[in-house]
C-alpha cells in the first residue's frame, strides 16, 4: 500500500476538468444512478442547510443542487487548483468553492445541518479506507458517499490512467472493514444502492 494517499488529480491541467465539466453537463439533463441516489437521500434528509461536498472536482453538484434542492447552500472542496479555478468559473453563483485537501478538512468546517457528499473520492485513492475512515471523523450526522467499490478480499487498489494524463486509482474496500469503520464513529445502518456489481452508494446517518 503506497504511504502517500494522493489521488494524482492534484496536478491534473486544466484541459482534464474542462473534460469532466463537459461530461458533468451531460449528466445535468439525464443524472446517472448515483447523483440520483443522492438527490433521494437529500429528499429524505430532515433539517438539511447546506451540502459539503469533499473532492469536489469542477463543483458540478453545485448546478445540481440548485435544480433539485434550491433551498440548501453549498461549498465544495478540492486539492486540485485547476479543479476550484474551473468550478468558480463555471458555477460561482451556486456555492462557494475552497482549495482543500481531505485531510485538512476538521470537524470545525462541519456545522449543523450539513450533510457530507464524497462523489467518487474514496475509489480514487490508494487508501480509500483511510479517507473513508477520515470523513466520518469528522462527525456530520449525515454523509453520502458515491461509487464505493467493495470486495470480501482484503483491502486492494488497481492503477489506471484518467482522461489521458491522470495517473490515478480504483480502490476496493473490504466489506467488513467498511463495517467496523462505520460502527467506530457511531453511524447506523446504512441506506445503499447498487451502482454496479461491486459498487455501491452509501447514506449513512449517526445515531
Amino acid at each position: 500500500m503506497k504511504t502517500s494517499n494522493d489521488s494524482g488529480w492534484k496536478e491534473a491541467s486544466t484541459k482534464a476538468f474542462q473534460q469532466q465539466f463537459a461530461l458533468n453537463l451531460r449528466e445535468l439533463n439525464d443524472p446517472p444512478p448515483h447523483w440520483r441516489f443522492f438527490l433521494e437521500e437529500l429528499s429524505r434528509t430532515k433539517n438539511v442547510s447546506r451540502v459539503v461536498d469533499i473532492g469536489c472536482g469542477v463543483g458540478s453538484f453545485s448546478k445540481l443542487l440548485r435544480m433539485w434542492h434550491g433551498d440548501i447552500s453549498y461549498i465544495g472542496y478540492d486539492y486540485s487548483e485547476a479543479a476550484i479555478k474551473t468550478a468558480s468559473a463555471m458555477w460561482g453563483e451556486f456555492g462557494d468553492f475552497e482549495e482543500k485537501d481531505y485531510h485538512d478538512i476538521s470537524s470545525l468546517d462541519i456545522k449543523d445541518g450539513d450533510v457530507i457528499v464524497a462523489n467518487a473520492l474514496c475509489d480514487v485513492l490508494p487508501d480509500g479506507d483511510e479517507c473513508f475512515d477520515h470523513i466520518l471523523s469528522l462527525g456530520a450526522k449525515n454523509v453520502i458517499f458515491l461509487r464505493v467499490r467493495v470486495t470480501e478480499k482484503e483491502s486492494y487498489y488497481e492503477e489506471y490512467e484518467a482522461y489521458g494524463e491522470i495517473k490515478t486509482y480504483a480502490f476496493y474496500h473490504n466489506e467488513n472493514g467498511l463495517d467496523e469503520i462505520v460502527k467506530k464513529h457511531g453511524y447506523g445502518p446504512p441506506r445503499f444502492s447498487y451502482y454496479s456489481e461491486n459498487m455501491i452508494n452509501i447514506h449513512l446517518e449517526k445515531q
